[in-house]
């Protein structure tokens, strides 16, 4: 009984983080303006947001074979706060004219952070999909 117990926790120890939101899973999102996501600019247009479970990171690729970047999760935010557990969210922070990808939210999934924003009033865009 101890040994299917400890071989439990180790299985979901290993794929815990790949159960909450799977590798194949994605958003779809029109991005009115234009944003950055790590070091890379990118246009205003659709995009898919992808998890890339290895890695702990988003790959963010043009829908119409436009730029593509990766960007890193710095932080995991628990679900509970999540206002609107049937919609899923990308936050962009704005600096100046500047849009910076910084969080999304999943249904079903804790929140990911990419971005920490500075001290202070803090300016964001959010973009619901429901």
């Amino acid at each position: 009984m101890k040994i299917k117990l400890l071989m439990l926790v180790c299985a979901f120890t290993l794929f815990g983080t790949s159960l909450t939101w799977p590798q194949d899973k994605f958003l779809r999102v029109e991005v009115p303006f234009p944003f950055t996501v790590g070091e890379k600019e990118l246009p205003a247009g659709r995009y898919d947001f992808a998890r890339q479970a290895l890695n702990s990171a988003i790959l963010v690729t043009s829908v119409t074979g436009g730029p593509s970047a990766n960007c890193v999760i710095k932080a995991r935010v628990w679900q509970g706060i999540h206002t609107t557990p049937k919609d899923s969210h990308l936050v962009f922070d704005q600096e100046g004219e500047k849009y910076i990808f910084s969080e999304l939210w999943i249904p079903g999934s804790d929140g990911y952070l990419f971005n920490i924003a500075a001290k202070g009033e803090r300016k964001y865009k959010i973009i619901s999909v429901p």
